[in-house]
């Protein structure tokens, strides 16, 4: 039975009801109800946009974990949920949290009625237990239906099209470019039109503005009307960055291209969880909604832009997820292929270590006796790309302690304490990172600080500090070797050889053509060719122009 939900007591003998609730561009209709516990809430989208209907708290959906649609539910679409414990739930928007609601769900032996004194006679207590025992069953033989279908999914018809082709015979996927603007004439010319500290205006304003320019530019607007207080900081900026991504989706095409328009860096991420959000909305796995993004990265592209796709991936994943550790791994282990599912580990990993200094991530998820967890609990094939994202908890832990955070890499397994500490090397030459790692930055250029804080890492692995700024400085500097120069040359010369070895395997991973690697090796001192050479796994030419041996 279909019942209209409202803010009232409804007089029933109770059977497992169904009510139903619109999901709007105002939020929850209606946002109060009362049920029994067996009753099932019918969320049905009639808005143009999609929602989310899930349990407080945003973004964990801790209190009632269950309770969470785990994906978008498109327009005209609906998704129901029975609520089985008695209690007071809050619940939520999950892409529009502002958007808030509540339902009591009340055991089902009291009555719901429209008589305050509640003096009307309800069902028996044994129609009340077959009631209950057959909802169970159901609920059983539907869980066992769902786990045989995952262990032994049916074969498609050689005839019918992919989950994935029909998904995306459903999507735009042809890349269309952003128009071309200038931020400033931009800004000259906007009209916001929106109160300072009203999302829902706001996140239509950026849309547009995404839809018309891209997502860079919409950030950097975003950033500019803040700073000039047209945008309250009171306004969930994370939040905003998924309104960007999904129109970046809706707009640009879903395919890699578009995908990595977001700017990873800006709002957390928000961007590339919004895009991925909105993929996953219109296919059945998230596997698929991966492959949608970045299948088509060939070998035009380089190996780490096909690896950053999937690790952009990853964070949308654990954002979907709801920051649930085990199963955003367990859905990046469906992945298709290593650098699929190693990117997308990296990923999770990352954002989680986010959610943990926003104080968003779940709990139990990281300690407060032991500063490596969870990389020391997860299975070993994900450890290496958990303890190369841990050093942001690491500088939270030991208050930017790097002699601290070093010292405690050391207590990792062995074969992990390179990837741990390697992971404090990215951050010392992070100039937004230097000045709260050294005390005193006055008038010191950037590799002599970096430097300083290598020599802060225990003496037989300051090794592992320069592998770790280098590779920080190829990330934002790709091929202009200018700081890379300076910072190779810059550490104790027992090191430079290492340093000038890792710049030529990062180097490697940047290219699609080895001849960019050769003529960017060429330009070093003569002394450091051959090291650089060597780290991107090429040998000197001989005169002739032919590879020796």
């Amino acid at each position: 039975m279909l019942i209209a939900a409202g803010q009232f007591r409804v007089a029933r003998a109770h059977t497992g009801n169904t009510y139903r609730v619109e999901l709007t561009a105002a939020g929850f209709v209606p946002s109060q109800l009362e049920i029994l516990a067996g009753d099932t809430l019918l969320f049905e989208n009639t808005d143009q946009s999609d929602h989310w209907p899930a349990s407080d708290v945003h973004p964990t959906h801790q209190f009632y974990p269950d309770f969470d649609a785990q994906r978008p539910i498109s327009p005209g679409d609906s998704w129901s949920f029975a609520f089985f414990r008695p209690g007071v739930w809050g619940f939520h928007d999950h892409l529009n949290p502002q958007f808030k609601a509540q339902v009591v769900v009340l055991p089902d032996n009291h009555l719901i009625s429209n008589d305050p004194s509640g003096t009307a006679s309800g069902t028996s207590w044994l129609a009340r237990y077959f009631s209950a025992a057959r909802r169970f069953y159901e609920r059983v033989f539907e869980a066992g239906k769902l786990f045989l279908a995952e262990v032994f999914p049916p074969r498609p018809m050689v005839d019918q099209p992919s989950p994935t082709e029909a998904a995306a015979a459903d999507l735009q996927t042809e890349f269309r470019e952003p128009a071309r603007a200038d931020l400033e004439s931009v800004y000259a010319d906007l009209d916001l039109g929106c109160p300072s500290d009203d999302f829902t205006c706001l996140a239509g304003f950026f849309r547009e503005e995404t839809g018309l320019y891209g997502p860079t530019l919409a950030i950097d607007l975003l950033f500019r009307l803040r700073d000039d207080g047209r945008v309250s900081p009171n306004v969930d900026e994370h939040q905003l960055g998924h309104h960007i991504g999904r129109q970046t989706a809706e707009s640009f095409g879903v395919n890699e291209n578009a995908f990595l328009l977001c700017p990873m860096a800006a709002l957390n991420g928000g961007c590339q969880h919004g895009f991925f959000e909105y993929v996953l909305g219109k296919t059945t796995t998230s596997a698929e909604a991966a492959d949608l993004i970045c299948s088509s990265l060939d070998e035009s592209y380089s190996a780490k832009f096909r690896f950053y796709c999937y690790h952009g991936v990853g964070h949308g994943v654990m954002m979907a997820t709801a920051y649930d550790l085990d199963r955003a791994l367990s859905m990046c282990d469906t992945f298709l292929g290593l650098t699929a599912q190693d990117g997308c580990w990296q990923g999770v990993f990352m954002e989680n270590v986010n959610a943990g200094m926003r104080g968003d991530a779940r709990e139990g998820i990281f300690s407060t006796s032991d500063p490596l967890a969870p990389c020391n609990g997860v299975a070993e094939k994900y450890q290496h790309e958990c303890y190369v994202n841990h050093a942001g908890y690491l500088m939270s832990y030991f208050d930017n302690d790097i002699r601290s955070a070093s010292a405690a890499c050391l207590q990792a397994a062995e074969a992990f304490i390179s990837s741990c500490l390697q992971s404090i090397g990215l951050m010392v030459t992070n100039p937004l990172w230097q000045p709260d790692l050294l005390e005193d930055v006055a008038g010191k250029e950037f590799v002599q600080i970096a430097w300083e804080l290598c020599m802060q890492f225990p003496a037989a692995w300051r090794e592992q500090c320069v592998l770790g700024g280098i590779d920080n400085i190829h990330n934002f500097d790709v091929f202009d070797l200018t700081r890379a120069i300076s910072f190779c040359d810059a550490v104790d010369p027992e090191y430079r050889e290492v340093c000038y070895q890792r710049m030529g395997l990062n180097l490697k991973n940047n290219a699609t053509d080895l001849e960019e690697v050769r003529m960017a090796c060429a330009s070093l001192a003569a002394d450091y060719e051959p090291a650089c050479l060597a780290g991107a796994g090429l040998v000197p030419e001989s005169p002739e122009g032919q590879d020796d041996g």
